[in-house]
């Protein structure tokens, strides 16, 4: 999985073979083949599993932090720390996965979404304790607050100027700040 999600990074999903993910990896031919059926199963099993892992961290994170706000602040770092640590997965979750047909199933939806129901979760636990503002809309909190960080990672990604225009802690800082505070009663 390593392999297949380092290669797809650096070639793109389409210009990408299954033979040039088992030269990286360095395993016989016919193993990859065991366990997927096409290059589209390997892709999905890497946004499964990479989703999965981000729902997992962020319960974890909304069971730690009585505060909401606090919670949410977490998150956004904990997206922007997989960023700095493996930029290759971030890239194929955002701009590989998506143009997977499959990718648009029911299932693969309800994962995907999954995330943005937790962090809406959250933001009605913060409304509910008085510390998010109820004229805010969960749904709409939760999509703009990843759609951000998604927007951001995005320039640090594909755009060079970007980069040297702003440190990715201080974008970071920045987000937390603009949206946090937005939300804030």
């Amino acid at each position: 999985m390593r392999s297949a999600i380092r290669v797809i990074a650096r070639r793109g999903y389409f210009n990408t073979r299954i033979a040039d993910i088992i030269e990286d990896a360095k395993i016989a031919h016919g193993l990859v083949y065991h366990y997927f059926k096409s290059k589209d199963e390997v892709i999905l099993s890497i946004f499964r599993d990479a989703w999965n892992i981000f729902l997992s961290h962020t319960m974890r994170i909304s069971r730690e932090n009585e505060d909401p706000l606090a919670a949410l602040e977490k998150i956004v770092e904990y997206v922007f720390r997989v960023f700095q640590r493996n930029p290759d997965i971030i890239k194929v979750l955002i701009f590989d996965v998506p143009r997977i047909d499959d990718f648009y199933s029911k299932a693969n939806q309800k994962l995907y979404h999954s995330f943005f129901e937790k962090i809406m979760a959250i933001i009605a636990a913060g409304q509910e304790k008085g510390l998010i503002r109820n004229t805010v809309e969960p749904v709409i909190a939760a999509y703009t607050i990843i759609g951000a960080v998604d927007s951001i990672i995005r320039q640090y990604v594909y755009n060079e100027d970007f980069t040297n225009m702003l440190a990715m802690d201080k974008a970071e800082q920045q987000i937390k700040m603009i949206i946090l505070e937005g939300l804030k009663t």
